[in-house]
């Protein structure tokens, strides 16, 4: 999958760009002992100690949280044990590692940076029903896509398909897939909620 054009340019190395591999790979004694010293940030780290006085003896928090940390990524060590977690869990065909993972401050702000560094603006977006109220405006409102709702038929797996004979004669767009699993946890699974119903 390609990225979208407005993407492209960003992804590109500039020499500003190159800041970010070194914040990723900044220099401690004990820890990254061949790192880089950054003289390119604005940061006090004469001040660590005194913040980490503050803290509460049993916090178990690295200095590297008073800083621009490992990068626009998030924490490397949240990256690793993240990586280390799913690898674990389900075994993938090629591991995880923690440079294939990116942080956000939540699955809205995941689900609009995806869509706007894959759709182009006017493109759109398959999302299979059913979905979370809020993916079409995360999908569509600022990254400018169109969000189609696609209901698949189980059994079904050729969403775009599905798409063009509901859409008709209409002028054919890039589309892109949302492939999403809704799991929101019950107490009682739907058969035994079933069950539990008097019957009419």
């Amino acid at each position: 999958m390609s990225l979208s054009k407005r993407a492209e340019p960003i992804a590109r190395q500039t020499p500003l760009t190159k800041i970010w591999e070194v914040i990723a790979n900044v220099w401690h004694p004990e820890t990254n002992p061949s790192g880089f010293v950054s003289l390119g940030v604005a940061e006090n780290s004469l001040m660590h100690d005194t913040l980490c006085d503050k803290l509460p003896a049993a916090s178990d928090i690295s200095t590297i949280a008073f800083t621009y940390g490992n990068g626009l990524s998030g924490s490397l060590r949240l990256r690793t044990a993240l990586a280390s977690f799913l690898n674990d869990k389900h075994s993938p065909a090629t591991p995880i590692l923690p440079a294939h993972i990116m942080l956000t401050n939540g699955c809205s702000a995941a689900i609009e940076q995806l869509s706007w560094i894959l759709a182009d603006p006017g493109d759109v977006w398959l999302l299979g029903q059913p979905y979370y109220g809020t993916f079409i405006p995360d999908l569509g409102l600022r990254p400018d896509a169109e969000v189609m709702p696609c209901g698949v038929l189980m059994g079904q797996a050729n969403a775009q398909n599905t798409w063009k004979e509901q859409r008709g004669g209409e002028e054919e767009k890039k589309t892109r897939t949302m492939l999403i699993r809704m799991h929101t946890p019950m107490p009682h699974s739907r058969i035994e909620l079933q069950k539990q119903q008097p019957r009419q």
